[in-house]
């Protein structure tokens, strides 16, 4: 995501060099009264002004990559208003986000422009676990996803009706040309709005225009140098003309329309006792006894956390898992063999059947291991000193799992750039448990406090889309163009990594 202008870029440079001023001027005393333990490696001098802020354009994932190539498991960098560290590899992520000595430290979150804009500070994401409301709010958040998760049958009838809605207009496509991610997105968008709202919301409804609008905003806004840029000078954002005021214009409106039709529609209409979906579920809580603490507030911001994170990862995650399909069409023949065997042609995929397919299961893993879709995680913030392998933490440092790192590393992966489901299977065929080690390394919802609440909600309404869209379909590259590789070059990182616009053509399968 371009958005550095070259003013932009003037100022951040001169905010830096008195950032360095004032640095060697104020801090070095305090240092000499901290612990005696060092800071991680990391960048310095010119190194770490040329990488940070070649970064900017949204390519610090690959930037930190190189870093861990030559500076190891964790890398400190300290920028403008404070720091950084990442942790590139999965055992030490666990052990500082989860370990008796760290784990009340390591789970805050930092100010973030894209949480102020859009009252995010309200929900379980953003809240600190030292909110004395944070328990609760995580309960809460928990049964709404669960209630609509894995395994239940309201979930399942949801997400079937939405894929044969799916394969019925991929039928009317067959040979054609199309634009898979636009395909998704649609899907993915009117599922979503249907398990906050309870009722049908097919493309074109207000509440399905709310959500895309509400969802392209995020996008422009989410990327943590967007927040950098914006807490460093924060003019920026108030400038008209300026990529940054755009955006803030184009995040607002997008608010407001989700705050009238999806908030305010469900609260005017909601019949008590009788809840309809994730909103009315919501207000069924804040009219409890004892719920005086959840505030409107608080209803928007996770409304506006399960349509952020539900539709913009699973849209990317999807998108890419059927990129790897057509370009690995032995492996798509494969996991159309194993539906075959275990759901046949009579019946729909159910979620009853993902312990026998083991292979589709392997291959779902897999692709969300080269993916990361958020690929250094979202930002952890260190409220006090701590110590990781034998490093000082300070208090203040921002902390990022570098998972599109470690998901890559040749220590951890046997052949890491390679894609072999079959890494995920026991010489018997049957998907590892998830204490393998192998699975151990595997972290794309992050871990402990801060794991996704949503990973189980998410890993079955991917598991749905292929094995439905395989039972009646091959995937083939578009005519007349070349297929999308799969390399970095085909997408754009930022906290959340969106893979460009690709085309490809579907077409019936032939049965034996």
């Amino acid at each position: 995501m371009a958005f550095l202008s070259v003013s932009t870029a003037l100022i951040l440079v001169v905010a830096f060099l008195l950032y360095r001023f004032f640095n060697n001027i104020f801090f070095k005393k305090q240092d000499q009264h901290a612990t005696k333990l060092p800071y991680p490696p990391g960048p310095k001098g010119w190194e770490l002004f040329r990488g940070f802020f070649s970064s900017m354009d949204g390519s610090l994932t690959l930037r930190v990559e190189s870093w861990a190539r030559k500076y190891g498991e964790v890398i400190y960098v300290p920028h403008l208003q404070g720091s950084m560290v990442f942790l590139a590899d999965p055992c030490i992520v666990r052990e500082f986000y989860t370990g008796k000595a760290t784990e009340k430290h390591t789970n805050d979150r930092m100010w973030s422009y894209v949480a102020d804009k859009l009252c995010l500070r309200s929900c379980l994401a953003f809240t600190n676990p030292s909110d004395p409301n944070w328990p609760k709010m995580r309960k809460l958040m928990h049964s709404n996803v669960k209630f609509y998760g894995e395994g239940i049958d309201m979930f399942e009838a949801l997400v079937t009706d939405a894929l044969d809605k799916l394969v019925g207009e991929l039928n009317s496509t067959l040979g054609q040309n199309i634009k898979m991610k636009d395909v998704v997105e649609d899907t993915i968008t009117s599922l979503i709005a249907i398990l906050l709202t309870g009722d049908p919301q097919p493309k074109g409804t207000p509440v399905w225009n709310a959500m895309r609008q509400f969802n392209e905003g995020v996008l422009r806004i989410a990327d943590p140098a967007f927040s950098f840029a914006i807490k460093v000078c924060p003019l920026l954002d108030y400038i008209p003309g300026t990529y940054y005021y755009r955006s803030r214009k184009t995040i607002e409106k997008a608010k407001e329309v989700v705050y009238q039709t999806v908030f305010m529609d469900r609260k005017r209409t909601r019949t008590p006792g009788l809840p309809r979906g994730i909103v009315d579920n919501l207000l069924e809580y804040q009219s409890q006894e004892g719920a005086d603490w959840m505030t409107d507030d608080h209803v928007m911001g996770n409304l506006m956390d399960v349509i952020a994170a539900g539709v913009n990862t699973s849209t990317q995650s999807i998108s890419a898992i059927l990129l790897y399909l057509i370009h690995y069409p032995e492996v798509m023949r494969r996991i159309q063999q194993e539906v075959d065997t275990y759901v046949g042609q009579d019946r729909k995929p159910s979620l009853s059947d993902r312990r026998a397919c083991s292979y589709t299961e392997a291959f779902v893993l897999e692709t969300l291991r080269l993916v990361s879709v958020v690929p250094l995680g979202f930002d952890h913030y260190v409220n006090d000193d701590v110590e990781i392998k034998g490093y000082r933490i300070p208090k203040g440092t921002v902390a990022f799992s570098a998972a599109y790192v470690f998901h890559r590393s040749e220590q951890l992966w046997d052949d890491p750039h390679s894609f072999k489901p079959e890494r995920f299977l026991d010489e018997e065929g049957v998907l590892l448990p998830i204490n393998h080690p192998t699975r151990q390394n595997l972290m794309p919802f992050s871990t402990g406090k801060r794991v996704c609440p949503g990973e189980g909600f998410a890993r079955a309404r991917i598991f749905l889309f292929v094995t439905n869209l395989m039972q009646h379909f091959d995937v083939l590259p578009p005519t007349n163009e070349k297929l999308m590789p799969l390399g970095p070059e085909s997408w754009d990182f930022g906290l959340i990594s969106t893979l460009k616009h690709y085309h490809c053509r579907f077409r019936k399968r032939h049965q034996n």
